[in-house]
């Protein structure tokens, strides 16, 4: 009657080690926070950040283009899957700035901009925009 007990445990114990080795591996999406500040480092809220796929991959055979806004302490948090990517960043009275982007499997990247006023806007309009 023991040996049926032990050999139950025994092929327990073998089953519940190899569970997790047969289960497959969820790699998390990376974080990126892009974050946008003036000259002076002052943080521009509501600003525009367009972020598209800069190119068709293997690991992203389809489009990717995701459009959001900075919160008012100029951070926007995305999350993207790995690849290359274009970001665009613009705010009215700014001049528009664009950067690449590598997300790497699961890393998190944080993105800066520093926005300059735009000298035709400030010519134009004054200290009204």
């Amino acid at each position: 009657m023991k040996k049926p007990i032990q050999i139950t445990i025994v092929l327990l114990f073998y089953a519940a080690n190899a569970i997790p080795q047969a289960l497959p591996t969820v790699q998390q999406s990376p974080t990126v926070t892009v974050k946008v500040t003036d000259e002076q480092g002052a943080v521009i809220a509501k600003t525009l950040v367009v972020l598209h796929a800069d190119a068709l991959e293997r690991d992203n055979p389809k489009p990717f283009n995701l459009d959001v806004r900075t919160s008012s302490n100029g951070e926007a948090k995305v999350i993207l899957p790995s690849g290359f990517f274009d970001v665009f960043v613009a705010s009215t009275g700014f001049a528009p700035h664009c950067e690449k982007l590598r997300v790497r499997d699961g890393k998190p990247a944080a993105l800066r901009f520093v926005l300059v006023l735009d000298k035709l806007m400030a010519n134009k309009y004054g200290d009204r925009f």
